[in-house]
């Protein structure tokens, strides 16, 4: 089988498991692919819009790292952090620029990956009250960050193809909206909701039905599972939002801005949060654990400074802008356009999500958000590439 080829198949299955939490496994099929494509003599590099937004943050990342009082998990960390962005990037525009057509099967391959991941969420929740959907290795959050993300690609690829190809996405989509309700992760039903409304936003106003034909569905799927977990999952929406207490995402959030202007510059290295975090909480009420800020730029600010949180800004704001370019290049009404709307929408849910979590930190979310901003990337004006 062509190198090519052997890309698009490990891309379409990391694609599918990331969503059930096993894009690790593909990621080092991946590197493994790049290694040998290399020695084969395929391209380094293909240049993109995001690529300086990369190396900065690479470049802060290990600068934090080597300053950092957990020298070795912080490096580590950066090491793996822009490692899985490289290779990700790497094998996603190389895909595309291979065959276009790859950036449909990709999403089709990560929403049918949805569907299953919300299907096992269902079948595996438990019976006490305080039961939340998860999967495997992820927790319910990280399920919620994944589904909510399924949700939006479902929406939008049901806009094309034969109606039975329709149906089946609706059908996926209601599936993927239970375990998404039945996660209790209130951070991703918000980061849904807004994905969805950017998507009708930017392409037909008739995927309002859709989605209120899922919800319908959704509510005969879930019903008898959501009513007597109601009233614990509204007390915990409580604790969440008050100032103190172990469950306070407030208490967290201030407890992190104390570490940002304790160190200011380039925080206390990647992955690290975890540990300072302990020092701050003494004589607090605020969780006696908590290995993230639960909001993506917060901990950056605090693990990797401002140097870290102005990279990280840099990156994502190139990554949003290639997207966005990718979309207005696109015919209006095309498939598409469609398809560029729906990567958008997709990555504003992901997005929307970190605000009040940090699961993207987890290199089976992560890989996703490289995978959307490289798709972008890949549509941008070509570029040459860079051979070794």
């Amino acid at each position: 089988m062509e190198a090519w080829r052997w890309r698009e198949f490990l891309l379409l299955l990391t694609a599918f498991v990331f969503s059930v939490g096993f894009a690790s496994g593909g990621f080092l099929l991946l590197l493994v692919l790049a290694a040998g494509e290399l020695m084969a003599g395929e391209p380094l590099w293909r240049r993109t819009p995001v690529d300086v937004g990369l190396l900065g943050l690479v470049v802060a990342t290990v600068l934090s790292g080597l300053w950092s009082e957990w020298r070795a998990t912080a490096l580590w960390s950066a090491a793996a952090f822009g490692l899985s962005a490289a290779v990700t990037l790497r094998a996603v525009v190389l895909a595309v620029h291979q065959r276009p057509v790859f950036a449909r099967r990709f999403i089709e391959a990560w929403a049918a990956g949805g569907v299953a991941a919300g299907a096992l969420g269902i079948a595996w929740l438990g019976s006490s009250p305080g039961a939340r959907a998860q999967v495997f290795n992820m927790n319910p959050n990280e399920l919620g960050t994944t589904l909510a993300i399924a949700a939006v690609l479902l929406l939008g690829l049901s806009l094309d193809g034969s109606r039975l190809r329709r149906l089946l996405c609706l059908a996926g989509l209601s599936v993927v909206t239970a375990g998404l309700v039945l996660t209790w992760s209130r951070g991703a039903w918000v980061a849904a909701v807004l994905g969805v409304a950017v998507l009708i936003a930017l392409t037909e106003r008739r995927l309002l039905w859709h989605a209120l034909l899922a919800a319908a569905l959704v509510l005969g799927v879930a019903a008898p599972a959501l009513g007597p977990r109601w009233a614990h999952h509204v007390g915990r929406i409580r604790e969440v939002a008050v100032a103190e207490g172990p469950f306070s995402r407030i208490a967290i959030w201030r407890l992190a801005q104390e570490i940002v202007s304790d160190h200011p510059v380039l925080g206390t290295g990647l992955s690290t949060f975890q540990f300072v975090y302990e020092r701050y909480r003494q004589g607090t009420t605020a969780a006696p654990n908590a290995p993230v800020a639960h909001n993506l730029f917060l901990q950056f600010a605090a693990e990797t400074g401002v140097v870290g949180l102005v990279a990280l800004l840099f990156f994502l704001t190139a990554g949003v802008l290639a997207v966005t370019r990718w979309h207005t290049r696109g015919p209006p009404g095309s498939k598409e356009r469609r398809l560029s709307a729906t990567a958008f929408a997709a990555l504003v849910a992901l997005l929307v999500h970190q605000m009040v979590d940090g699961t993207v930190l987890r290199i089976h979310i992560s890989v996703g958000l490289f995978a959307l901003l490289a798709l972008g990337a890949a549509h941008s004006p070509p570029r040459p590439a860079i051979r070794q």
